[in-house]
């Protein structure tokens, strides 16, 4: 029992002998309590020093424990309760939890007969589960991530500076936004691109500008935004920085749907720069928001304590005061490299009304023959061409269109990615418009 009980019952028995003549809302003034409390133990006071127990006795109060035994349901409650639970009745047609049980028990003509009580809801789930009619959940098992090699795996994500207004006369719905590159192995911010033009096209080159800064990493993992991976409906081939990651043997990971936590180290910094940077600042330009991230940038690298496994409560540039290095980014690149990967892929078409058929939004004529047929087209990475099959047969081969067919410079590499990326977005606004006029035309 809190000494505090027992001193407030002591204190109202000293003022109720002393102040016989105080009314019960005085005594209860006096002490900072309810009159309801003080009539309780004033008649309590009252009845049981007058059977003859001890003051001390009294003040302690009486315990809430149960005084008699719980009653046991019965049986035939049990019974009736775990078979509605295995068949239930009048066609019901999903397994009845408590709630359900009660309500049947209540309508059951067998316990009205013999008037048994029907347990409560709480007393059903305890039968239930000490009948093993609902299974325990299992305890989760935190697996932590293996931390990988410094500055081997990097993961980036765009984190928007929602405070910066968007442009009126723009399209754009982000006024600003930053593109966020941190490196698993170490926790450090290795880049923070702010832009208010982030397209396919852009952040592929911004993605350029901080691989030929600090080299190629073995893995680079990144969310399912469009920009990254393409247009959500899908397309032939593997969106642009999925090529380039291929042509420079970078292994692009992309997270799973709605599972963020894949991309944690960089969601958790993105927390960390809205609520110790932009909520505090509150940039309202585009120039504003590059000067505090620019800011803060060097703050989280060097000055404020990191909590991570790997920082041991130190700023991450403290704690990896020199960054590995990493592979220099090739002087040659092969821009069809990316083709090994999908050798022998199959894709399936209708020829349209002039023969041809569209393949990562370029057109190939087939045969006017084939209007309307289904055909197969086969990816030749060797030959670099597809091969048209109709009823398993090969009708024709056409090379592939856009590529480049020679080795260049990585300068030279990048040039036909990014024109890869605009076409992306393409793409992307002509699925989204086909998605919109459908819409629109349905009944």
């Amino acid at each position: 029992m809190p000494l505090s009980y027992y001193a407030a019952r002591a204190n109202l028995y000293y003022l109720w002998q002393h102040h016989p003549d105080w009314s019960h809302a005085e005594l209860a003034a006096a002490l900072g309590c309810e009159v309801r409390w003080v009539e309780k133990w004033l008649k309590r006071f009252r009845e049981e020093l007058a059977a003859g127990q001890r003051l001390d006795h009294v003040l302690q109060g009486h315990s809430r424990a149960r005084k008699t035994p719980p009653s046991r349901t019965q049986p035939l409650v049990v019974e009736q309760i775990l078979a509605i639970r295995d068949q239930p009745p009048e066609g019901l047609r999903r397994v009845p939890g408590q709630e359900a049980i009660h309500y049947y028990l209540e309508r059951d003509p067998l316990l009205q007969f013999f008037q048994v009580p029907v347990p409560s809801c709480k007393t059903i789930y305890r039968l239930l589960k000490a009948h093993e009619r609902i299974a325990e959940r299992g305890k989760l098992l935190h697996q932590p991530w293996e931390r990988p090699a410094p500055m081997t795996c990097w993961q980036i994500d765009f984190k928007d500076g929602s405070l910066v207004p968007a442009d009126p006369d723009g399209k754009r719905q982000h006024g600003v936004e930053t593109l966020n590159i941190i490196d698993m192995g170490t926790s450090v911010l290795l880049d923070a691109h702010v832009r208010s033009d982030f397209t396919a096209e852009t952040a592929l080159q911004a993605l350029a500008l901080s691989l030929a800064k600090y080299g190629r990493p073995k893995l680079i993992t990144l969310d399912r935004d469009p920009r990254w991976v393409g247009s959500p409906a899908g397309s032939d081939f593997p969106a642009a920085l999925l090529r380039f990651g291929a042509c420079l043997g970078i292994e692009i990971q992309v997270c799973e749907p709605h599972h963020p936590q894949q991309n944690a180290f960089v969601e958790r910094y993105h927390r960390t720069y809205q609520a110790e940077c932009l909520a505090l600042e509150r940039p309202r330009s585009l120039e504003q928001a590059r000067t505090v991230t620019k800011a803060f940038v060097k703050h989280y690298n060097w000055q404020r304590p990191h909590q991570g496994l790997s920082c041991g409560n130190r700023p991450p540039r403290t704690a990896f005061p020199t960054l590995a290095s990493l592979p220099a980014l090739p002087a040659m690149v092969d821009p069809e490299s990316w083709l090994t990967a999908l050798d022998g892929l199959h894709l399936e078409r209708k020829v349209d009304g002039h023969g041809r058929v569209s393949v990562d939004l370029k057109r190939y004529y087939v045969s006017a023959r084939l209007v309307g047929q289904h055909v197969v087209l086969h990816l030749d990475a060797k030959e670099r061409c597809l091969h048209v099959l109709h009823e398993q047969q090969v009708v024709t081969s056409f090379p592939l269109k856009g590529l480049v067919g020679r080795v260049l410079s990585f300068e030279q590499f990048l040039t036909p990615m990014l024109h890869q990326a605009r076409a992306q977005a393409r793409l992307r606004s002509l699925q989204e418009r086909k998605y919109r006029t459908a819409a629109f035309a349905a009944p």
